[in-house]
């Protein structure tokens, strides 16, 4: 998340509802026009495929995060095989 964001995981200079990465992550992960809105600048993304790559990743992300622990990935997943 920070990577594709470019931002801190804890900012308390940030407004409150996105000073915890994670928790705003959570809110927005199945957006991808706000996904793609947070963006990291710096990240060149005006590839169509560069920008799927960076929503199969986001979605990897959300697995990681999830809340209940039987969505949680295992590293022999095939989407932690292809990364």
């Amino acid at each position: 998340m920070e990577l594709l964001t470019g931002w801190m995981a804890l900012d308390d200079y940030r407004p409150n509802e996105r000073q915890y990465l994670v928790e705003w992550f959570w809110n927005i992960k199945s957006s991808k026009g706000r996904l793609f809105s947070t963006i990291d600048p710096a990240l060149d993304v005006k590839q169509e495929s560069t920008l799927e790559n960076i929503y199969t990743i986001a979605e990897l992300v959300g697995h990681c995060i999830a809340r209940d622990p039987g969505q949680c990935l295992d590293m022999s997943c095939e989407y932690v095989r292809a990364l």
